[in-house]
């Protein structure tokens, strides 16, 4: 495993950013299946930055996420990651799951119309105890290239890309100090790709972003994360 850092960083919006950890990870090791797929990962991410994680497939990039965001346990056998300075069992896999939002790269499934997700979502406790921060999804709608009615739409009805970007600004709107990105833009157009990853840029989390794409890596810049093939054990 490698670490590198791009020297094309653009700079982001975000306010009082710089040297505020937000997310760390201290010695992470992961095995499943017979195969160590990294061990000793390390680093920090800042209020605001994009950190890319690049891998071959089958390297764990999506398990990575998962953990990162309190999906996944199975595998994980050193090392922690903190929140502002707390582990998962300190703040609790609720409060955590509030203040880390993974953003899946499949269609989304859900009943009902994403308008109604949403108030589901901020009707739960620990985000209640968020209101204050929290934005209204509707004005993310046309930076993202969505019409303004596209949350009042069964989500059945909405196509994949459209599906994805209404995921998207749901947890936007929900204001998480990080976002973990699993390939968010692979269902979309080149133009409306530039959006999102325009969008993502400016909003202030932390993003960690799984992508295929050296260009989306060049267009947003920020660190990358090099998992290298897994080994046998």
């Amino acid at each position: 495993m490698e670490i590198s850092v791009l020297d094309k960083r653009e700079p982001c919006d975000c306010e009082n950013s710089a040297n505020e950890v937000v997310l760390s990870v201290q010695n992470l090791g992961c095995a499943i299946l017979g195969k160590q797929l990294f061990s000793k990962l390390t680093f920090a991410a800042s209020r605001g930055e994009v950190i890319f994680i690049k891998a071959p497939s089958g390297s764990g990039k999506t398990l990575l996420l998962k953990h990162l965001g309190a999906l996944q346990t199975t595998g994980f056998h050193s090392g922690e990651v903190l929140l502002g300075g707390q582990t998962i069992q300190e703040l609790g896999v609720a409060n955590w799951r509030t203040r880390v939002s993974y953003i899946w790269q499949q269609r989304i499934e859900f009943p009902g119309t994403p308008a109604e997700t949403f108030q589901e979502l901020v009707s739960l406790k620990f985000q209640k105890q968020r209101q204050q921060l929290h934005l209204r999804p509707e004005d993310f709608l046309s930076a993202v290239g969505l019409e303004p009615d596209a949350l009042e739409k069964e989500w059945r009805v909405l196509s994949g890309g459209q599906s994805q970007r209404v995921a998207l600004i749901l947890s936007l709107a929900l204001k998480p100090d990080v976002l973990l990105l699993d390939e968010p833009t692979s269902g979309l157009d080149p133009d409306t790709t530039v959006l999102v990853e325009t969008v993502l840029q400016n909003f202030p989390a932390v993003k960690i972003w799984v992508t295929h794409s050296p260009e989306q890596v060049d267009r947003v810049g920020g660190r990358e994360i090099h998992l290298t093939e897994p080994i046998e054990l």
